[in-house]
Order: structure tokens, then sequence, then C-alpha cells
């Protein structure tokens, strides 16, 4: 855990900050794609739903994770989960905790392909754990930019 001096000062600005690498993220003015593996929660999910296709390997799980905690969803959640896949099924994934494997989240239109196991794109393998790496297409099939996203930092950096 990380400790700071003033933790309420801290998490506003850790919030503030992954907030705008969201609204940057989100109006980026070339498609983003998202190749995801592992666990998406929380504001992974935020992550992924400012994106604009997920790939996601097929071992991938999706989940809400707040009601475990007691917490309400944060970072968009609440706004853009029902957008994607309908107010009943954001309730049922918000209020109860369930988790969704990759194939369900492809058959509710939240993820657009689940390739082969363990591979998060053809060819790729891993990546950074805890993490939600987005790559940004040119519509030339070149990844140009690419934004890594996790709970402890928001950073960009060029290809």
């Amino acid at each position: 855990m990380v400790t700071a001096p003033d933790r309420a000062s801290y998490v506003h600005e850790l919030a503030a900050t992954f907030e705008a690498g969201l609204r940057r993220l989100s109006e980026l003015p070339v498609p983003v794609v998202a190749a995801v593996h592992g666990a998406v929660a929380c504001a992974g999910l935020a992550v992924v739903l400012n994106c604009d296709v997920v790939i996601a390997a097929r071992s991938t799980k999706f989940l809400m994770a707040y009601s475990a905690v007691g917490l309400t969803p944060d970072c968009g959640v609440s706004y853009l989960l029902p957008r994607a896949v309908g107010q009943q099924r954001a309730l049922e994934l918000a209020l109860t905790g369930r988790t969704l494997s990759a194939e369900e989240a492809m058959a509710w239109g939240l993820v657009a392909a689940c390739p082969g196991r363990g591979r998060t794109s053809a060819g790729h393998r891993g990546g950074h754990p805890g993490r939600a790496r987005c790559y940004v297409s040119t519509g030339r099939g070149q990844a140009t930019h690419s934004v890594v996203v996790g709970v402890d930092q928001v950073r960009e950096r060029d290809s």
C-alpha cells in the first residue's frame, strides 16, 4: 500500500490524474484498440469502456468488484457500462459482483474478438500485470502510440 502524508489529497490527485487519462483516451481522434488479458476490473473496466475495439484473451475475466468492497462504480463505469451492454446486464454486474468470461463479454458486445488461448493479439503474449494496454491505430495497421494504464500510474509514451 502506498502511504502519503495527506492520504485524502493523494487519492484526489490519483483520481484526477486517472480521469484525465481516460478523458484523453476517449477523445483521441483515431480508433483505440485494447488488447486485454487477465482480470479487467474496476478502473481497468473503465479503460476498456473508453476504447473503440476490445480484443480479449479467452482467459480474460471482466468484473466490477465494487460491491465486494462496498463502493459504487467510479471512473465513468456506471455511465459507460449500461450503454455498452444494456441497463439490466450492467445492473447484474454491479449488484451481484458476477464475473464475466471473455466469451460472455463478446456475446454481450463488450468484446469484439477472443483470439487463441493466452494471447491478446496474434503472436503477442504477456503485457503489464494489473494494467490494460491500449494501442492507438492509425488505420494503416500500425500501432503508433500506446497508453499504458494502471491503478498506480497513468502515463503516455510513443511506440
